[in-house]
């Protein structure tokens, strides 16, 4: 039985997503590594990851990782690794055994931490910081030293 995994990228601290950003997951059944890429609604989407099964020659462990953040947008350098088993009700359960790569809510009301799941998809969430920021400030100092010009 397999599963899938959808990746929901998003600029940080905010609910705008973020396309073209590429993750490389390795694991059972993925050869030496696969590479997905968000699209642009910001999800991207790999199918027939297997679920770990006990006394099978493979132990159904994936590690997600960011290879490219889009454009303007800092890569996140976490890894996430997880499985995922059968419980006793036969419902899908998820096993993290490492997470330094997923969105974590600061909100006591919500309980997502960043990966959850759903309907045979494993779904994660992850955060891109802005590259770099300029204030209004920091432009009117560089445009009164002559660093900067308009060109109009």
């Amino acid at each position: 039985k397999t599963y899938s995994l959808k990746i929901n990228k998003y600029k940080k601290g905010k609910n705008e997503k973020l396309s073209n950003a590429e993750f490389t997951i390795n694991g059972d059944g993925i050869g030496y590594s696969k590479r997905i890429k968000t699209d642009s609604e910001g999800v991207a989407l790999l199918d027939g990851l297997y679920q770990y099964i006990e006394g099978k020659e493979y132990s159904g462990e994936y590690t997600v990782k960011e290879l490219k953040a889009p454009e303007g947008y800092k890569k996140s350098e976490g890894t996430l690794k997880f499985k995922v088993k059968r419980n006793d009700l036969g419902q899908l359960e998820l096993i993290v055994l490492e997470d330094t790569l997923t969105r974590k809510n600061t909100s006591a009301t919500e309980h997502n931490n960043g990966i959850s799941i759903e309907n045979n998809i494993v779904n994660i969430d992850v955060e891109n910081e802005v590259l770099f920021k300029l204030v209004k400030k920091e432009i009117t100092k560089l445009r009164k030293q002559g660093k900067l010009t308009w060109n109009e």
